[in-house]
């Protein structure tokens, strides 16, 4: 899914743009994702943007649907 995980993090890009155009993202990004798509597809995109906002404290939750 490398494919999609790019097209996200494009897509988070243009928001921050929108929201914040000056600033990095920072504070706490919750995400609760089933237990079955969460490490799958979620983890790639979740890796990158903490890579990209260092500030931006990712908390996930994953659980059995």
């Amino acid at each position: 899914m490398p494919g999609f995980a790019a097209g996200v993090c494009a897509e988070i890009d243009v928001a921050k743009e929108t929201i914040a155009p000056a600033g990095d993202l920072r504070g706490r990004l919750r995400i609760a994702a089933p237990l079955t798509f969460g490490p799958t597809h979620f983890a790639p995109v979740l890796a990158e943007m903490g890579r990209r906002h260092p500030q931006l404290h990712i908390h996930t939750c994953s659980a059995m649907s």
